[in-house]
């Protein structure tokens, strides 16, 4: 799953900026010098249609935008590219733990179960 970076219009840029007010979307802290940096709600990598849209553009400082991407973004992308290679059995599915019966022993301990 190779996805080619996806930037933002200009036109998409300004009208999320309007909307956000000058502060980030998420922690609500005003940019006050520092530099905003627009965001993929739904990322790139896990859309098929054209994903620089205004409803799929946030407003974020930069630790948000992180934290959004290390938290939320590479988890899904990376779950998604292994159930694509699964599908084109381009990997072996997991393997799941086999289980195996437990024998539970009572003793009897000073007269007690």
């Amino acid at each position: 799953m190779k996805t080619e970076r996806c930037e933002f219009p200009k036109s998409v840029r300004e009208a999320a900026w309007q909307r956000a007010m000058g502060r980030c979307e998420v922690c609500t802290q005003p940019f006050s010098g520092r530099r905003p940096q627009y965001d993929h709600v739904i990322p790139a990598a896990l859309r098929t249609e054209n994903s620089a849209t205004l409803a799929n553009c946030r407003v974020l400082c930069p630790r948000c935008h992180l934290d959004k991407t290390a938290m939320e973004d590479m988890p899904r992308i990376v779950k998604a590219k292994r159930i694509q290679e699964v599908a084109a059995n381009l990997r072996a599915p997991k393997r799941k733990i086999p289980s195996r019966p437990f024998k539970v022993k009572y003793v009897k301990h000073r007269g007690k179960l």
